[in-house]
């Protein structure tokens, strides 16, 4: 197994994101000595060269970043070098801020991250029986007979919070409405918004076709105005804006916001040939 050792030196991780440079390369152990001076022997050290003042955990690895790498609850990494062969295995292993183990798992990607948090992700090339490489435990109580971990890769999740769909594209929204003036002399008309306050739907009921529209968020208002002819700018022509309408009398109700999730229905046209 000596020469598995000095391969697993070659094991390493590279953030996939965009712009992240960061890579968690292993390196061999120094027997003795603090390189870095963060309090933790070069033996131990899973995150070498930690800038000075630092706050790392005992395995030298900060305790949390500044900045968020991550803005989904999935991280995938990817891994390159390692030890390969009979009786070999890899583990990807990723750990809270302290190296207490999250999740194990035969790919570098790592679901369920739902909350805004630091986390170390390491991989471990080991032969014969492996102990402890499980949720719950430390990274420090792993065990097998030849075993070796990479590096780790320190990095922040900020999942962006999820809104909920009010209506999927195919239904029809159907809004209740209250109040205001009625009678002669007296319309209403309900308008949808864009997200950027463009007037994309205009109608004499509070009940829009959602076919027409692409998945996005909505305000909806009820317009009241005197049938006088005077009013102005009430187009949905997705160029127009609530504050160009006018009108010798309005009133406008506040925003309800809409979520509108899924796609549209795309009809393609079948092409029948005859087989000869």
């Amino acid at each position: 197994m000596k020469r598995s050792i000095v391969l697993l030196w070659m094991l390493g991780f590279w953030l996939t994101t965009p712009g992240i440079t960061a890579s968690m390369a292993a390196q061999p152990h120094i027997i003795a000595g603090d390189s870095d001076s963060d309090g933790v022997d070069d033996a131990n050290d899973l995150c070498p060269g930690t800038p000075a003042g630092t706050p790392v955990n005992v395995y030298g690895c900060p305790l949390s970043v500044n900045s968020c790498d991550f803005n989904s609850s999935t991280v995938t990494l990817a891994a390159s070098g390692g030890s390969t062969g009979n009786g070999v295995s890899t583990r990807y292993v990723l750990a809270d801020n302290q190296g207490t183990i999250l999740q194990v798992s035969t790919s570098p990607s790592f679901s369920g991250l739902n909350n805004t948090a630091t986390y170390m992700a390491l991989s471990i090339v080991y032969e014969g029986a492996i102990t402890n490489l499980s949720a719950g435990q430390s990274l420090s109580v792993v065990s097998a007979p030849c075993f070796d971990w990479s590096n780790a890769l320190v990095f922040k999740t900020c999942p962006l919070p999820t809104t909920p769909c009010d209506y999927q594209i195919g239904d029809i929204i159907t809004l209740q409405s209250n109040g205001g003036s009625v009678g002669s002399g007296v319309k209403t008309s309900y308008v949808l918004t864009n997200s950027a306050g463009k007037l994309i739907v205009v109608s004499s009921t509070p009940s829009f076709d959602s076919n027409l529209l692409q998945a996005g968020t909505y305000q909806a208002y009820a317009l009241t105005y005197p049938d006088d002819n005077t009013i102005s700018n009430l187009v949905a022509n997705g160029v127009n804006t609530l504050a160009q309408v006018g009108a010798s009398c309005l009133a406008v109700s506040s925003g309800l916001s809409i979520t509108i999730c899924g796609c549209r229905t795309t009809c393609v046209p079948l092409l029948a040939t005859r087989i000869r």
